[in-house]
């Protein structure tokens, strides 16, 4: 049966509870208009979305990749999912949609296969029952097993319009995905738009990162531009609080007013995990060390991932292994991609690190988050 696979990761965020409850004929009558026309299948689907995107209100986009995805090599396979919740569910056609769901699969570093769906507050039966009713079809399980749609064999002027590229399927808590799926193959040029280009900054909960990929190669690289990504994708980081730990073991003259303190830690915790290449990150950290008498600044990503979980989301991502003496092993194609990991750039349980020279241009952590008040 076919499954979205964004439920489990979904239980990382929490959806605010602040939801506006207006609703109108006017909007309920666009939004069976975009209903309607999922059943043709189509990629027009997405400009007729857009259009009428105010009749789906407030909502939350949530983006998602799979940990095992892979971007090198001929057969290189990587999904992409986006999950966006309406603030409230919002009448189409008789039914009461929850979410709206987007999938893309890339193949050689090439789109694929397309999804996208409804989720729908009512049972796969009844769904099945009321889709009959509404187009005067049958539906059937003609491939896979406990997804329904068209019979392909059936006459076109017989199917209600309804493409056999449609499946019915059952979903988490009782109720039910409407979905599309097509082949990259047969669409042509058409790309998918995101879920942020079609709904807009989500009204509900944090934005989604702007450049997930942008981000990790510049913490992969070990340069300062990983800090000037950090601002420019402060909004999606929220508002973070921000813990200073300090040693006593080193002197207080010792310290330069100019310099960060020596041993001195400053951790940044989110206030919900931020998914990133299918890893939760749970906040940012940033110490100052001497090494050999020279400051020398560690800092990056604390994540809930184990060392071996680590290891592997970057060895699909980056093409590099990870190798004796916190070294990385290059595949000769990885360096071209710009995913090659610096022989700084270092990985344990739990964390995502670089070192690098401290100096006194080293970004003060509050300064590149949003620091919750109290």
């Amino acid at each position: 049966m076919f499954r979205w696979c964004v439920s489990a990761l979904a239980a990382l965020f929490v959806l605010s509870s602040a939801i506006p409850a207006a609703s109108s004929q006017a909007s309920s009558a666009s939004a069976e208009r975009v209903f309607d026309a999922l059943r043709a299948c189509k990629p027009d689907f997405f400009t007729l979305l857009k259009t009428e995107r105010q009749a789906f209100g407030p909502v939350q986009i949530q983006v998602f990749d799979d940990p095992k995805n892979a971007l090198h090599g001929r057969d290189a396979r990587s999904y992409y999912w986006s999950a966006v919740t309406f603030g409230q569910p919002v009448d189409a056609d008789g039914f009461r949609l929850l979410r709206f769901f987007q999938r893309r699969e890339i193949v050689a570093g090439k789109p694929d296969n397309y999804r996208w769906a409804f989720q729908v507050d009512a049972s796969l039966s009844d769904v099945r029952q009321r889709v009959e009713e509404r187009y005067s079809v049958e539906l059937s399980r003609p491939w896979i097993l406990g997804a329904w749609g068209v019979d392909p064999e059936v006459a076109w002027e017989e199917r209600g319009g309804i493409s056999t590229l449609l499946q019915i399927a059952g979903y988490d808590g009782g109720t039910t995905t409407i979905t599309c799926e097509l082949e990259a193959k047969d669409i042509g040029d058409f790309r998918m738009p995101e879920a942020v280009e079609v709904f807009g900054r989500p009204e509900i909960g944090l934005p989604p990162l702007k450049d997930t990929d942008g981000l990790m190669k510049a913490l992969l690289s070990c340069k300062p531009e990983f800090f000037t990504r950090l601002k420019e994708e402060r909004a999606s980081f929220g508002e973070s609080e921000v813990f200073e730990r300090r040693s006593t073991a080193v002197p207080a003259a010792s310290q330069s007013k100019r310099k960060p303190p020596l041993n001195a830690a400053t951790i940044v915790v989110f206030p919900a995990p931020i998914e990133v290449w299918g890893i939760a990150v749970t906040g940012y950290t940033q110490r100052t060390n001497l090494v050999d008498g020279k400051r020398q600044s560690i800092f990056g990503f604390q994540t809930r991932s184990g060392q071996d979980q680590l290891a592997k989301v970057l060895r699909l991502r980056t093409g590099a292994q990870p190798v004796e003496g916190g070294r990385w092993e290059l595949d000769l194609t990885t360096e071209d991609t710009g995913y090659a990991p610096s022989s700084s750039f270092k990985i344990a349980d739990g964390l995502l690190t670089c070192a690098a020279p401290a100096d006194e241009a080293e970004p003060d952590p509050s300064t590149l988050f949003t620091v919750a008040r109290h």
